[in-house]
């Protein structure tokens, strides 16, 4: 049946429930994303501690340079 009166707003109906429908699925797609300040933060952390550990690290291999070679009892054993 035609339409007797036009309905602009009818018009747009059909169109901007497919918008809708598409920018709910992208914010549902998108959801992960809010995670990400968290994980960063968690990085950040896991860095510093990663970067203490290579201090320790790098001040026992320090501190064996510095022992010598000869006074070392692990290595007299490895050599023997």
């Amino acid at each position: 049946m035609p339409r007797i009166v036009p309905n602009p707003i009818g018009d747009l109906k059909h169109p901007l429930q497919r918008i809708e429908s598409a920018i709910t699925s992208l914010a549902d797609k998108l959801r992960p994303v809010d995670a990400l300040p968290d994980v960063h933060a968690e990085l950040l952390a896991v860095n510093q501690t990663l970067l203490r550990v290579l201090e320790s690290v790098e001040g026992l291999r320090a501190d064996l340079a510095a022992s010598g070679p000869a006074s070392s009892p692990a290595r007299k054993r490895a050599a023997g």
